[in-house]
């Protein structure tokens, strides 16, 4: 399978959308044909970015 390439705010909406999915990460994952390291790694960035804006840690 070739690899997709998507912009920030296509992870971002990505990695919104997990929690509410009721799916695991590794289905969530699947379904959208990313690895489950890429999402963590994705979820990582956008979650730095909250806490270097004044959110919540």
């Amino acid at each position: 399978m070739a690899e997709k390439r998507r912009s920030r705010e296509q992870w971002r909406e990505l990695v919104r959308g997990w929690p509410g999915s009721g799916l695991t990460q590794a289905q969530y994952c699947e379904r959208h044909g990313i690895s489950t390291g890429s999402l963590s790694r994705w979820r990582a960035v956008f979650g730095r970015e909250h806490q270097e804006c004044g959110g919540p840690a």
